[in-house]
């Protein structure tokens, strides 16, 4: 396999170094974000004005000229260039029409995905530490002398729900 047909594949390979290094900046994950949710192509200033608002949690009305041009420069000389070699994105006259590539729509997919499967985790492992509390307290106000088993699942139920806390605590 010849160098540019490595590079190539790299490229082609949804999980290859450079799209890590593309995700690896909150700046260049907006972007996906919002290419995503455009049905049309959209344009440079039109796109900074958007990331700059997420950047800064106001309203696009709100941002301020200074705001708009950082974030237009940054994605002007660094962000999309790397993002339009990586194939997440594509565009036509300069960066003027910008659209998100099948690539870049399937990575953003895996990463909506990813949230998504975070957030069940942590409702389940909540879930358990307050199954594993209600057992502790149960057992605190002697229910255990009532059902001679609930000993037994007091001390599992605890100890599942000090995993699960330490699990959500280091995540």
């Amino acid at each position: 396999m010849t160098r540019s047909e490595r590079a190539s594949a790299e490229v082609d390979s949804p999980l290859s170094d450079i799209v890590y290094q593309v995700l690896g900046n909150e700046r260049r994950r907006f972007v996906l974000e919002l290419l995503t949710q455009q049905e049309e192509p959209i344009d440079i200033g039109t796109l900074a004005e958007r990331v700059a608002s997420l950047e800064n949690d106001q309203s696009v009305g709100e941002i301020s000229y200074d705001q708009r041009k950082s974030v237009y420069t940054g994605l002007y000389q660094n962000h999309l260039p790397l993002m339009e070699r990586a194939g997440l994105i594509r565009s036509e006259n300069g960066w003027d029409r910008i659209e998100i590539t099948d690539q870049g729509s399937e990575i953003q997919q895996r990463l909506n995905g990813a949230d998504e499967q975070s957030r069940t985790s942590n409702v389940l492992y909540v879930a358990l530490s307050a199954f594993g509390i209600g057992l502790f307290l149960g057992s605190w106000f002697s229910v255990r002398t009532l059902v001679p088993a609930v000993g037994f699942v007091q001390g599992v139920g605890f100890g599942l729900s000090l995993l699960a806390v330490g699990y959500v605590l280091t995540k």
